[in-house]
C-alpha cells in the first residue's frame, strides 16, 4: 500500500508559484495559494448548503503553521458547510486583496500595476496578518516613516495614497470603521514640487539652442517643384522650391 503524502512546514515553504492552488493532503478542502512574489495564503473551500461553493481566507503561512491552518481550516469548513456566520477579525491582508480585486482590478485602473507593487513590497509585508480595524494613525505614521528613510519621500506619499483608498473603501462597507488618515500626513508638498518641476523644466528650455528659422520655400506648393538645397539662416535646407526663386538666391536671373 502506497504510502500517504503529508505536507509539512518545510513543504510549504518549498512551494513554486503556480496558477492553481495546491491541495492540503491531510485535509480536503484545504489549500494553499502561492502568488508569483512568492506570499503563501491558507485557504478553505466548502459548499454552503445552498449549493454555492465558498472560498474563505485563513491567513499567509508567515503568520501560520501548517497545524494551525488546519485547525482554522477545519471550523471555516464546517461553517460554511452549516450555513453559520463566519465572519471574524479581517486582516489588512484579506481586506487589501478584497479592494485589489473588487476596486482597482474591477474599475481596471491604469495604475494597478504601481498598486499591487506597493502592496507586496510595503504594505503588505508590514501588517499582513494585522488585524485591519486596529491600524491606527501612528501605525501608519511609522510605516512612512520606515518608507521614507528607505525609498524617499514621494514612495512615501504614494504607500499614503494607497492606505488612504483602502481606508475610504472598507468604511464604506463598514458603518462602524473611521479612517485613521488625516490632513497633513504627507512627506511633501504637491505645489512646492509641482513648481520645482516647472522650475526645472524652464531651466532646460533656456538652456537649449534657438531653433532656427523655418526655410520659406517649405511652406510654397509643391506641385510642379523640384527640391533643392538652399542656404537659409547658417545652415543648408532641403525643400521644395520654384526653381526660379531659388537661381534668385544664387544671383543668376
Amino acid at each position: 500500500m502506497p504510502r500517504r503524502k503529508t505536507l509539512t512546514d518545510v513543504g510549504v515553504k518549498a512551494l513554486s508559484p503556480r496558477p492553481a492552488s495546491y491541495p492540503d493532503p491531510e485535509l480536503p478542502g484545504h489549500y494553499i495559494r502561492v502568488r508569483p512574489t512568492g506570499i503563501k495564503t491558507f485557504v478553505a473551500v466548502a459548499r454552503a448548503p445552498s449549493g454555492k461553493q465558498i472560498w474563505h481566507t485563513i491567513g499567509p503561512s508567515t503568520l501560520y503553521t501548517i497545524t494551525e491552518a488546519r485547525e482554522k481550516a477545519r471550523e471555516a469548513i464546517k461553517a460554511i458547510r452549516e450555513g453559520k456566520d463566519r465572519a471574524g477579525p479581517e486582516t489588512f491582508e484579506v481586506v487589501a486583496e478584497n479592494w485589489f480585486k473588487r476596486h482597482v482590478e474591477k474599475e481596471k485602473l491604469i495604475s494597478g500595476p504601481d498598486l499591487r507593487s506597493c502592496l507586496d513590497r510595503q504594505l503588505i509585508p508590514a501588517w499582513r496578518g494585522r488585524d485591519f480595524a486596529s491600524i491606527r494613525r501612528a501605525d501608519v505614521a511609522v510605516l512612512l516613516d520606515n518608507s521614507e528613510d528607505s525609498n524617499g519621500a514621494v514612495a512615501a506619499d504614494f504607500a499614503l495614497a494607497v492606505i488612504r483608498m483602502i481606508c475610504n473603501w472598507y468604511a464604506t462597507r463598514h458603518e462602524d470603521y473611521s479612517t485613521p488618515i488625516v490632513k497633513g500626513m504627507r512627506r511633501t508638498n504637491p505645489k512646492v514640487r509641482a513648481r520645482s518641476r516647472i522650475l526645472k523644466d524652464e531651466k532646460s528650455l533656456a538652456g537649449r539652442k534657438s531653433p532656427k528659422a523655418r526655410c520659406p520655400g517649405r511652406d510654397l506648393p509643391r506641385t510642379g517643384h523640384r527640391l533643392v538645397s538652399c542656404w537659409r539662416e547658417g545652415r543648408f535646407h532641403r525643400c521644395h522650391r520654384r526653381c526660379s526663386d531659388h537661381l534668385a538666391d544664387m544671383g543668376i536671373h
